[in-house]
């Protein structure tokens, strides 16, 4: 429901993960979750960016979401208060005998849930470094050390150019062939297709 709409007695459930919390950054070396008390964002709001809309924030200081109530306030299980901005890239290829489409995922270790490989935009990184590291972090977790190591330099060559073939051998012992298809290459009619890797 939009914030422009009144309702007086709106009372949002307060909640934040313990994981959040448990990772304050100012509290916690290497951790990935702002401080509880935003108010010591102040200076860091005019660094962040959001493509929704201008910051609005409730009296207690705290970031509104900019699509309206939601019935909670707080961060949930994000880390950052106010946006908090994913990478995810969506690596596809033809399968060079049946021309499916393929596209790579990701068996998740926290749910056992299938997902495109990414993460979370760190503090100052640029969204196209994220888009690589969290491909090369959740796909490349590969025990050979020759196979990590041209899996690496295959992950370097597709995310310059575009026009990467990987060939690797994964951790689940399946051998896989990544390209990411030319553009004058007009696809069939896509039928999904997951190739299994294991990740994070």
């Amino acid at each position: 429901m939009s914030w422009r709409a009144r309702w007086a007695d709106y009372q949002p459930v307060p909640f934040t993960h313990g994981a959040v919390h448990a990772n304050n950054r100012l509290v916690k070396a290497g951790g990935w979750a702002d401080p509880p008390d935003c108010v010591l964002l102040k200076q860091e709001w005019r660094r962040r960016v959001t493509f929704e809309s201008n910051w609005c924030f409730d009296p207690e200081g705290r970031p509104l979401n900019p699509r309206g109530r939601t019935g909670m306030c707080e961060r949930g299980l994000l880390g950052k208060w106010g946006a908090n901005q994913a990478a995810d890239p969506i690596v596809t290829r033809l399968q060079p005998e049946t021309a499916r489409l393929q596209v790579v995922a990701v068996l998740r270790k926290d749910t056992g849930d299938w997902a495109l490989p990414g993460g979370m935009v760190d503090d100052a990184e640029v969204v196209s470094v994220t888009v690589r590291r969290e491909f090369a972090e959740e796909v490349g977790a590969i025990e050979d050390e020759l196979e990590r190591r041209k899996f690496t330099e295959m992950v370097d060559e597709l995310f310059v150019t575009g026009q990467a073939r990987m060939t690797c051998a994964c951790a689940c012992a399946c051998a896989v062939t990544v390209a990411a298809v030319p553009p004058s290459v007009d696809p069939p009619p896509p039928t999904p297709c997951i190739l299994s890797l294991r990740g994070q």
